[in-house]
């Protein structure tokens, strides 16, 4: 009898515990997201300015 009640209040505990990091690790995996996001945002301006400054050598000098 004492097994199973040790048993139950380890079940219990571990459920309490989860429940109450769930929002720690919601958002954990939140600020991982928006920090994925913004890598790929800067890699997509990185590419867009290296493709204007080459457009822009490529022109050559201009003569105003």
């Amino acid at each position: 009898m004492l097994g199973t009640a040790a048993g139950v209040t380890r079940w219990v505990s571990r459920g309490a515990v989860r429940t109450a990091l769930l929002p720690v690790t919601l958002g954990s995996r939140a600020v991982r997201q928006v920090l994925t996001n913004t890598e790929g945002d800067y890699a997509v301006a990185a590419r867009a300015l290296a493709a204007c400054r080459a457009g822009e050598v490529a022109s050559g000098p201009q003569h105003e």
